[in-house]
């Protein structure tokens, strides 16, 4: 089978971020399937081209198999919406020009996500005459309206259109959690035609070794003798990590707490502003690092905070982080009912309370302190065990590539 992936993002094992679609990429080369990937030259998480890839329209490189080809993408898009557009416009148009120049395809894997990208895999798949495989990772504009970004009902039918049109033309539609799954079936699309394939974790890359450098990594960033409640991870306004903020400012005269924020995101530098107005110095901001490096980071925590903004949309929300964390061994706050919190509860890794709920978290948070360390590493052994059995990707990508099988009209040998 020859794939074509599509989509601004692809983040290698030396990129931050998710490496769930590199994973599935590499294993479909092992599988003896040819992959080749079309995305973005602007490192996602930087809003910067990439070293290799600039002043070139297109670059070619090729790792574990995979030919990925970079295209030149308008690269300034932090700040503004309309920044943001021109950045997909510019990858859409130029990823179903250069599309037309890959043959004999025999399946279009395209995410629709940032945005409504998914709708150049749409076109290309109407142009190549090929099946197309539409993951959804954020249902559009059912996220927008939540978030209140979208509010013009003119563009809310254009985005339902076009949300409608690549649901169509999909043989086959990945949900990433139960919640974007039921919100696709209950638009009438049937059950058989909608998989659900959530997130989950590569247990290689958690070997024990990777923690080795913990002791060290919490003195450099004069963590010693604290307790650190972590994130790791985009920091956007989807992420409600303003609440996390809210819970340092609680606890800010109790200098046995500290709070560690790891990544990068438009929503930044009004977390740092906050911090700033508030007087705060138990929060540390730490750049974003290599997907390789992150169990080395996840090991200086105490316990990984996951917050989620109010609203029922919110519910379905499933992150990729998640895993990472429960992988990590450490207990996790989640604030926020739905498939996130189900998780955790039914792990016994840790506690729930409400969105947005500052009080509930901070007092989560001293909970456990006074739970000690021994009962603390029970609820990380538990949360490590329960991931490894539930949501290990070596299962996942059995299932994906049987969904890109059905889709191109050919059976699992």
């Amino acid at each position: 089978m020859k794939i074509l992936y599509l989509s601004p993002i692809f983040e290698l094992s030396n990129d931050p971020g998710s490496d769930r679609w590199y994973y599935f990429c590499k294993n479909l080369v092992k599988s003896g399937h040819q992959v080749v990937v079309i995305t973005s030259a602007v490192d996602y998480k930087k809003a910067k081209i990439r070293s290799e890839c600039r002043g070139r329209l297109h670059t070619v490189i090729t790792v574990d198999g995979i030919k990925i080809i970079y295209l030149w993408s308008y690269p300034n898009f932090r700040g503004s919406f309309t920044r943001r557009l021109i950045y997909l416009i510019s990858f859409m148009a130029l990823s179903v020009v250069y599309g037309l120049f890959v043959r004999r395809l025999d399946v279009i894997y395209s995410p629709n996500s940032p945005g409504l990208v998914g709708y150049a895999g749409f076109l290309l798949s109407i142009f190549q005459g090929t099946p197309l495989v539409f993951e959804v990772a954020d249902v559009w504009p059912d996220a927008g309206i939540a978030m209140g970004k979208l509010t013009n009902p003119y563009v809310i039918s254009i985005i339902k259109l076009v949300e409608n049109v690549c649901y169509r033309r999909a043989e086959r539609i990945i949900a990433l959690t139960r919640g974007i799954k039921e919100n696709i079936e209950s638009k009438g699309y049937p059950t058989e035609k909608v998989k659900l394939i959530t997130n989950g974790i590569d247990p290689g890359i958690f070997h024990p070794d990777l923690f080795g450098k913990t002791k060290e990594l919490r003195s450099s960033l004069g963590l010693n003798h604290r307790f650190v409640s972590l994130y790791l991870g985009a920091h956007g306004h989807y992420n409600s990590l303003g609440t996390i903020i809210e819970v340092a400012n609680c606890l800010k005269d109790d200098e046995r707490f500290v709070f560690v924020l790891i990544g990068d995101g438009d929503y930044k530098a009004y977390l740092e502003k906050m911090v700033r107005e508030l007087s705060l110095h138990n929060v540390i901001f730490v750049a974003p690092v290599p997907r390789m490096a992150c169990p080395e980071y996840l090991g200086i925590a105490d316990v990984f905070l996951l917050p989620n903004l109010k609203g029922a949309f919110f519910k379905m929300n499933l992150p990729n982080k998640l895993f990472d964390f429960l992988m990590a061994g450490r207990p996790i706050i989640v604030a926020g009912e739905g498939e996130t919190g189900d998780i955790v509860r039914q792990a016994g890794a840790g506690f729930v309370v409400s969105a947005e709920d500052v009080t509930g978290i901070a007092e989560s948070i001293r909970r456990l302190v006074d739970l000690g360390e021994t009962e603390c590493k029970k609820m990380g052994e538990k949360g490590q065990s329960f991931v490894v059995k539930n949501y290990n990707r070596s299962n996942q990508y059995f299932q994906f590539e049987r969904t890109l099988l059905e889709a191109s009209g050919q059976k699992l040998s």
